[in-house]
């Protein structure tokens, strides 16, 4: 079967799935589980194909009106991601089946939430593109809401629900604007549109706006740190490690396929963009106390990491460099993907730890890694991943990244472009010291010590297929750092079609060898670990022999030791918050109870928080505004028939006048 044929079945396989859990039940929705899980595996294979080869396949599913054809045209760039996403849906439809409780609205969304994704990668046109991106919406908000009892999931889906359609007005503006003057809207010939200078920088600003805010950039990102951790496990893991990259995939497209070479500033400004969303949304992570939300956090930290390789291509080629641009691209695509993997891995982390101690409160866990030893452990990789050590995956597109960085503050560009650069360098190392500490902190207050609650004490493994997923996507994230150079192999077609350059080689000892500079073999660098791992130890037990310390119980000062005692999130970050206080703006109220006229203290009260500053600052009162203006236009609403009829008439007269 040719590679549009297993595309086009893979996308009949997950339109059906729903069908299966329409009718209820336990066993009808593992079944429609599994299905999606056999379609997304078939969209994986057909989508690797794809960028393997360097290909672009083309049908057309469906043309109910002349001006409306539902196609799809999948080239390397929509195929890199419709597999990132198809891939994420593999595992996340498989720990689904023993993870999640039928709901039926739920159960029947979540195969087309895949579909729509895969549809907005693999659009054809304007038309299929905005089909499947309300699709995705739509079915992402049904996700979210649940049954819609709690008051929170209603909050967060309605929040994401108007932040997405936002999201939609900004892009069909900006795609209409280079339709205009393509005289069409299908994206082949989109792409040879001539834009004024004007025009396309206003197309760019409108898809960054747009497609940020589906992406989390901030300060669009408000409704991520809400949506995610609401959303069952399995759903939320999806959506941060595969539907925030369709807005990753827009930037793309629209920056590097419509608009072709545009003006050094639209990297810049992605630059700083991706650097104040890296820096903010990690440090917001380590002050989250639930599970969910520090990785909601740090998946705005890590969408604006890739910005920040975007933004270094976007300069690259708008002064011609387009060897440097592509490195830059390909470190933005194997970042893609190994997030995909890591963030997949913690989420799902997250809904084991829910299901088997009840909280997604990191303070109420604790000593979870001794009766969850193989969850435990698939999350510290998962962890050591994603804070960027080597060897796992997270390290290689980080590298990359930096190397990028490093030639654009010395290549033949701007003052402004090479500043910038060097921010982007200083922003970046800033960053990898603070996504370490938020998984140490994360890691070590949930798995290590002692349980804090009961339901910690009584937790245990996860059903066996829950583990086999964080297994194998532990395991992906191990091979994804020692292979990495396989993956870059595969990825440079993207960057061929994108820029005309492949931006990095494979040497001999599966080594990367960026063009622009540097290189880097992951797999000396794992085996020096492995080797280097041990010696400490054989060097303390070859001086001073064997321990004869034992162990005993804690000292606590004389006192019998609580859980209590141990570190707390706050504890652990509170210097972090200190330095980084007129950032953050932390608040604090402390109240002091006094025994009678008594100088000595009866009750020290005390409570804390960093407030959500873009969300209290600008978007709540922009929302009060809002709330007075709908106010003051309702008054428009009279009653009068004659005044209605008046509107009409001075619409009608408006309309006439534009038209002309």
């Amino acid at each position: 079967m040719s590679t549009i044929g297993v595309l086009t079945v893979a996308l009949l396989v997950l339109a059906v799935a729903p069908v299966f859990a329409l009718h209820g039940g336990t066993n009808r929705l593992r079944l429609s589980l599994w299905i999606a899980a056999a379609g997304a595996t078939l969209a994986t294979a057909a989508a690797g194909t794809i960028v393997a080869t360097g290909s672009t396949v083309a049908r057309t599913l469906w043309s109910p009106a002349p001006y409306a054809h539902l196609a799809i045209r999948m080239d390397p760039l929509g195929a890199a991601f419709a597999a990132i996403i198809a891939g994420a849906a593999v595992f996340a439809s498989i720990f689904g089946t023993a993870y999640a409780r039928p709901r039926r609205v739920d159960d029947a969304t979540y195969p087309l939430f895949i579909l729509a994704m895969l549809m907005v990668t693999g659009a054809a046109n304007v038309f299929t593109f905005l089909v499947a991106w309300e699709g995705m919406a739509l079915a992402s908000f049904v996700l979210v809401l649940g049954d819609g009892l709690e008051r929170p999931r209603r909050h967060a889906a309605v929040l994401y629900l108007g932040m997405t359609h936002l999201a939609t007005v900004l892009a069909t503006a900006a795609f209409f604007l280079v339709a205009h003057a393509a005289g069409t809207t299908d994206f082949a010939a989109m792409a040879g549109a001539h834009l004024s200078t004007v025009r396309a920088s206003a197309v760019f600003i409108l898809a960054v706006v747009g497609f940020g805010t589906k992406a989390g950039l901030i300060p669009f990102h408000i409704w991520l740190p809400r949506a995610h951790p609401v959303a069952p496990s399995h759903v939320s893991a999806l959506m941060s490690a595969a539907m925030v990259k369709t807005g990753i995939y827009g930037i793309l497209r629209v920056s590097f396929v419509l608009l072709g070479p545009g003006e050094h500033w639209w990297g810049v400004a992605l630059i700083l963009a991706g650097c104040v969303s890296a820096i903010l949304g990690v440090l917001y992570a380590l002050m989250e106390h639930d599970f969910k939300r520090v990785l909601a956090y740090s998946t705005v930290e890590n969408i604006g990491i890739i910005t920040i390789a975007i933004g270094a291509a976007l300069v690259f080629r708008s002064y011609g460099l387009d060897a440097a641009a592509a490195a830059a691209i390909l470190a933005a695509l194997i970042h893609s993907v190994n997030h995909a993997t890591f963030k997949s891995l913690l989420f799902l982390g997250a809904g084991a730890v829910q299901r088997s101690a009840h909280t997604l409160n990191i303070d109420r866990c604790g000593g979870l890694i001794h009766t969850m030893p193989v969850t435990g452990a698939a999350v510290l990789v998962g962890s050591l991943a994603i804070a960027g050590l080597p060897p796992f995956n997270g390290f290689v597109g980080e590298w990359m990244l930096l190397r990028s960085l490093v030639s654009l503050a010395g290549a033949p560009v701007g003052s402004i472009a090479g500043a910038t650069a060097v921010i982007g360098l200083g922003g970046l190392a800033l960053v990898g010291g603070l996504a370490l500490a938020c998984f140490v902190r994360l890691f070590g207050i949930t798995f290590l010590g002692v349980p804090r609650s009961a339901d910690a004490a009584a937790a245990k493994e996860p059903r066996a297929v829950m583990s086999g997923v964080l297994v194998a996507l532990a395991v992906a994230c191990v091979a994804g750092g020692v292979a990495a150079p396989a993956l870059v192999r595969m990825l440079r077609p993207v960057a061929v079609s994108l820029v005309g350059a492949r931006g990095a080689t494979v040497e001999p000892w599966h080594g990367i060898a960026l063009d622009p500079g540097g290189s880097l073999s992951p797999a000396i660098i794992a085996l020096c670990l492995v080797i280097a791992a041990p010696l400490p130890w054989l060097l303390i037990r070859a001086i001073f022999g064997k321990s004869t310390r034992t162990t005993g119980p804690v000292w606590s000062t004389g006192v019998a030791f609580r859980p209590t005692m141990q570190y707390t999130a706050i504890s652990f970050s509170k210097p972090i918050r200190l330095f980084f206080s007129r950032v953050l703006v932390p608040e604090r109220q402390v109240s002091v109870s006094y025994h009678g006229t008594s100088p000595l203290p009866k009750l020290v009260r005390y409570s804390g928080r960093v407030p959500a500053i873009f969300e209290e600052r600008f978007y709540l009162p922009a929302r009060g505004i809002a709330i007075w203006s709908a106010g003051r236009i309702r008054l428009l609403q009279n009653g009068s028939v004659q005044v209605y009829l008046l509107y009409l008439m001075a619409a009608l007269v408006t309309l006439l006048v534009v038209a002309r």
